[in-house]
């Protein structure tokens, strides 16, 4: 290269010569290294080239290897499992299946064969031997009747009757040794035939052999049987024949000479006997046999007067049995056709399905079973007479039976799946006898487990499909299971059928019981997915299916809203005011389930309009089973934003006025209201059985009574009615004061009137605690509130009584509302002269003693819990009376009694007034009468003495 000029240098120090650059190289060893360098990037790119050769052979062996070990390995996995797997589905005409069937039917025929055979045989030696007593016998009487008879009789007989009597001796024997000798011939005759049946038939294909086999020995089993009735009874009429001769003869030999000879008499006798005997025997075992089914003494002759005797039912009674049902009739050769995976037709005779059920039920072989179960087809027996379907059942019962292997049951299982697949093209009946079967099946296996419903839903749903009005149904059956659940779900939606849904109520309650188990296991997210998208659509079927008011189904509906009540709002917010939505109890379902928990934020979405709903429930008169429910929904929408949102206004104003129309009662209405509310001023209460009628019936009228006061719609009750309620209220047994303290003040009773009810004794003669209320005393509380003051005679004792008496049959004080009660009572009988009424005769004395002792415990005694509540002004008060009670008794009796402690007073024996003991007392204990003792000690060694002893 050559320099630069020097002006094109760029400034700077000029550097030292020791600081100058090198002479470049030359051209040409630039160049030889250039080759070098190419030369190696040539040998490595061959190297590589050959090695990426190897790598790519080395894969290839890999994968091949790998191929041929993963086709080893499905070959081992499909040999473990194979037993576990359901065989490949074949015709019911396949020649492998009938291959099988045509050895069985061989092979069951030579059984029978080879019975018939030894019965042949075992009758033909007892001929020989037969035959040659009959000819032993018969020679010398033909012999007799060949020699001239002689003319003078010297034996009981005259010549001319032993002469007949011989004749009908040598007729018997010629006829039982004819009748032996035609038994032979059918005999050798009857083995011709039963090997003949044996002998193969050629034929095109093994199922052509196994229908052309199954005829012939159809039709020679049916001559070999008649045979064999023929043989047994010639064999019995030929033996009766021969012992009817020897009887004879046995006869005529003992009176022959003109002596009677004993001995060949009792020999006589003897055979007499024995054959009476015989005759006996058949008799009685054939009457049995044709009086019994499957009678162990069924003999041709049996079946011969069953067939002459049995009287036939009328046709549409007849049932027909197994065997009849497999007789082969001329109909069964006309061809049929069932439809194939494929949609392709195929032919087959019910010939044919009638002897595949002969061949599986009867067999015992397992391995025909297995060769027999690939070609059970369940679509061709729905093309067969529903008659036919006992013989289905029945080779359905044999393949799911104990002693056959996991893989028939595994194909029969295969079979069932398909069929269920394929009823979407059936056009058949809802009532055919196998649809009937299938769909029972189903049910029964959708309840069995959670992988049952899984597998077997879909079919389910597939046969309830076949129903009339459930097309909707097929498409549905070809989804996935959840897919499938969800859209059975949402089946009874009227926006997807636009017309009235058919029977389905099976595979709804499935559905339903099926997402409840899930939600009790906890698992939501499948419940979730199930639902996914159609929450809306849920909800409306739910409302216009069968089970709107069914609890099982409201668990599942109410976890599908929750959480969603205002979307779903939105959603049904077109429905809800659609025209036609004529019922109106599934709308305000709709809106009592879509009610949220948390409701003090909640408003409707703004396009929510219950207009048409509330024109919609005056359609019709509305039913007061539901009214509280519908009244109370609708409400509730009106106050949290649907008033505002009303386009007619005239709907709500309807419905309000029904609100107050439903308070107006009849008369009949407020006797009876009234009649419920006054029930327990006219009954004692008592522990009787039908106290829980009594106590439903005054709650119901309470509640609706307080709900006029509480609206302030009056009810006309006159004041003996008013009195008669004041006496039921303190004497229920189940509502206590604070329940009924905001009714009483709405009732406005004057404190004159509830005095008079509490002061009289019949009136709180057997009132008990209710909860922690004794009511009789709440009331006198409410009058010392009232600031009541006590008229001038007032007596205590009653209301004393009532509340130590009730306490001496409980044996404890409720200490709750001990405090107050004790307070209230001792306030009063410190008043104007309260005391010395109670004091005046002894049966107040001796319960305002008991009341005082109660009250002036110590609570350091520890004795009663309620001494803790007691007050120390009542403590206080209650020992200055027992003081002036003592020396009351001092001067009023004549035996001086023991001066009571003014430090500690224990409690006394708890006594009630006469007019109580008559009266029965529940509580926790036996209905008793309280006596009253004589004298009362009050200190505590008495009591406590007394407290032992009871």
């Amino acid at each position: 290269m050559a320099a630069q000029p020097s002006e094109n240098r760029p400034a700077g120090p000029v550097r030292p010569s020791s600081m100058t650059r090198a002479p470049p190289a030359s051209l040409s060893s630039l160049e030889t290294k250039f080759d070098k360098l190419l030369s190696l990037i040539e040998k490595q790119t061959a190297a590589v080239e050959q090695q990426n050769m190897m790598m790519e052979k080395q894969h290839t062996a890999i994968e091949k290897e790998l191929k041929d070990h993963g086709e080893k390995l499905e070959t081992i996995r499909k040999d473990v499992v194979k037993n576990d797997q359901p065989y490949e589905v074949r015709e019911v005409e396949d020649q492998q299946t009938w291959g099988g069937l045509c050895k069985e039917a061989v092979t069951i025929t030579k059984e029978s064969v080879g019975e018939w055979t030894t019965l042949m045989n075992v009758s033909l030696v007892f001929n020989a031997i037969f035959l040659a007593i009959v000819t032993a016998f018969i020679v010398p009487v033909l012999q007799d009747l060949q020699t001239p008879t002689a003319t003078d009789a010297t034996g009981s007989f005259d010549p001319h009757r032993q002469e007949v009597i011989e004749q009908w001796i040598a007729f018997f024997q010629i006829s039982a040794f004819s009748l032996s000798v035609f038994n032979s011939a059918l005999c050798v005759l009857g083995t011709q035939w039963g090997a003949r049946l044996i002998t193969r038939i050629q034929a095109k294909d093994s199922h052509t052999t196994a229908i052309h086999f199954e005829r012939r020995k159809r039709s020679g089993k049916k001559w070999l049987l008649r045979l064999t009735g023929l043989l047994f009874l010639t064999l019995l009429l030929s033996i009766l024949l021969f012992m009817s001769a020897f009887l004879m003869q046995a006869w005529i030999v003992a009176y022959v000479q003109p002596e009677p000879r004993p001995i060949l008499i009792a020999a006589a006798a003897i055979v007499s006997v024995m054959v009476l005997t015989i005759l006996i025997i058949v008799g009685v075992t054939t009457l049995h046999a044709v009086r019994w089914e499957n009678s162990p003494f069924e003999t041709p002759l049996s079946t011969v007067l069953r067939l002459l005797l049995r009287k036939e039912p009328p046709a549409e009674e007849r049932v027909e049995n197994v065997e009849d049902l497999l007789e082969v009739k001329e109909e069964d050769a006309q061809p049929r056709f069932y439809e194939i995976e494929n949609g392709l037709k195929h032919a087959f005779h019910p010939e044919t399905l009638k002897l595949y059920a002969a061949m599986v039920m009867n067999t015992t072989e397992t391995d025909v079973l297995e060769k027999a179960v690939p070609s059970f087809r369940f679509t061709p027996w729905l093309e067969v007479p529903d008659g036919l379907f006992r013989l289905f059942e029945g080779v359905f019962q044999r393949f799911m039976a104990t002693d056959t292997s996991i893989r028939v049951k595994e194909t029969v299982d295969h079979h069932f799946l398909s069929f269920g697949r394929f009823l979407d093209r059936v056009r058949r009946r809802a009532d055919s006898s196998i649809l009937r079967w299938y769909r029972k099946q189903c049910e029964e296996l959708c309840s069995r487990s959670h992988e049952s419903h899984d597998k077997y839903f879909t079919s389910f749903v597939a046969v309830a499909s076949v129903r009339e009005r459930n097309e909707d149904l097929r498409k549905i059956s070809k989804l996935s299971y959840k897919e499938c659940m969800g859209q059975v779900l949402a089946s009874y939606d009227p926006r997807k059928t636009r017309s009235q849904v058919g029977d389905r109520l099976d595979v709804y309650e499935s559905a339903v019981a099926r997402c409840n188990s899930l939600l009790r296991d906890g698992k939501e997210d499948n419940v979730t997915e199930i639902t996914s998208g159609q929450h809306s659509s849920i909800l409306i079927s739910y409302v216009h299916g069968p089970l709107w008011n069914d609890r099982s189904a409201e668990f599942l509906i109410r976890s599908i809203v929750r959480g969603r009540e205002l979307n779903l709002l939105r959603e049904l917010a077109d429905f809800l005011s659609d025209p036609g939505v004529i019922f109106f109890h599934q709308v305000v379902r709709i809106l009592t389930l879509l009610m949220p928990e948390a409701s003090t934020t909640f408003s409707v979405p703004g396009d929510f309009d219950l207009t048409r709903a509330l024109f919609c429930l005056f359609r019709t008169d509305p039913n007061p089973y539901y009214w509280g429910e519908q009244s109370a929904t609708l409400l509730f929408y009106l106050d949290h934003g649907a008033f505002d949102k009303l386009s007619d206004f005239r709907s709500a104003l309807v419905f309000f006025q029904s609100l107050l129309e439903c308070l107006k009662l009849s008369d009949n209405d407020r006797t009876t209201l009234i009649s419920d509310l006054c029930v327990f001023a006219r009954k004692s209460r008592s522990r009787s059985a039908n106290v829980g009628p009594t106590v439903t019936k005054f709650v119901d009228a309470f509640d609706r009574c307080r709900v006029h006061l509480l609206l302030d719609v009056p009810i006309l009750i006159s004041a003996e009615d008013r009195s008669e309620i004041l006496r039921s209220l303190i004497r229920n047994p189940v509502l206590d004061w604070w329940r009924i303290e905001l009714f009483v003040s709405r009732m406005k009773w004057s404190d004159s009137d509830i005095w008079d009810t509490i002061s009289h004794h019949t009136n709180i003669a057997d009132t008990n605690y209710v909860r922690y209320s004794l009511l009789p005393l709440n009331f006198l509380c409410l009058l010392k509130t009232r600031r009541y003051a006590l008229p001038h005679n007032a007596d205590l004792s009653p209301l004393i009584t009532c509340m130590i008496g009730y306490s001496r049959f409980r044996r404890n004080i409720e200490p709750m509302s001990w405090r107050t009660d004790s307070n209230t009572l001792m306030h009063y009988i410190s008043q104007g002269n309260a005391f010395d009424r109670v004091a005046a005769h002894d049966v107040g004395r001796r319960s305002a003693r008991t009341f005082f002792n109660l009250c002036a415990g110590d609570k350091s005694d520890n004795f009663y819990n309620y001494r803790y509540h007691t007050s120390d002004e009542t403590r206080d008060q209650a020992k200055k009376y027992l003081k002036r009670l003592d020396l009351l008794e001092s001067n009023h009796s004549s035996e001086p009694t023991q001066p009571s402690r003014s430090a500690t007073y224990g409690p006394s024996m708890w006594t009630a007034p006469r007019w109580f003991t008559s009266a029965s007392r529940a509580g926790n204990g036996s209905s008793e009468s309280i006596g009253l003792p004589s004298r009362s000690p009050h200190t505590v060694l008495g009591m406590e003495t007394i407290s032992q002893n009871t």
